[in-house]
């Protein structure tokens, strides 16, 4: 860096700082004890919590822990910091869309997602002529076929499924590949 004045550390072969995470999320104000770190103190600027609940509060603080000739210095802790985890993990695109015309209808079967979370389906239909495709179920369907009798004789019908999951704010799949049949 240009202009910069040099510098000589204080203390020769100082350790880099370490950091102690703790979850402080059920702690009351009337807690004396000090929680138990969620790692073991690391230089590591950040941290992956496994088994998290969507839509649950959760909060952590920090302290700095310095060797020092030595000894171990441990900073006060930091302001607890919340937060509350939102699901934005959007299902995959449903697979295996076939469509059957029988005497009355188009039925339509599809593969199941893998997802734990899926709240349904929700099927779209479109004319081939405009290829322009509409929601044909008004809320998603939790079964993995659909019967569409709701069809002009002859007239040809595209369709395309997509999954939307549980989350408060559902999250909706990229849509399946189409498929065309004749209505009968």
């Amino acid at each position: 860096v240009v202009g910069a004045l040099e510098s000589t550390s204080v203390l020769a072969g100082r350790e880099p700082s370490r950091y102690v995470l703790y979850d402080v999320t059920k702690l009351t104000t009337t807690d004396t004890a000090k929680p138990e770190p969620l790692r073991i103190p690391s230089t590591a600027l950040s941290f992956s919590e496994e088994g998290i609940t969507f839509g649950v509060r959760r909060c952590y603080a920090l302290r700095v822990l310095d060797v020092i000739q030595g000894f171990e210095i441990q900073s006060a802790e930091s302001v607890e910091s919340c937060i509350v985890p939102i699901d934005t993990f959007v299902p995959a695109a449903p697979t295996g869309l076939t469509a059957l015309a029988d005497d009355v209808a188009i039925n339509l079967t599809w593969d199941a997602n893998a997802e734990t979370d899926i709240a349904g389906y929700v099927v779209l239909r479109g004319r081939t002529t405009d290829a322009v495709l509409e929601p044909l179920t008004p809320e998603p369907v939790v079964e993995t076929t659909y019967r569409d009798t709701t069809l002009e004789p002859g007239e040809q019908y595209m369709y395309q499924v997509m999954a939307v999951d549980t989350a408060a704010f559902p999250n909706i799949s990229p849509p399946s590949e189409r498929v065309v049949e004749t209505a009968p």
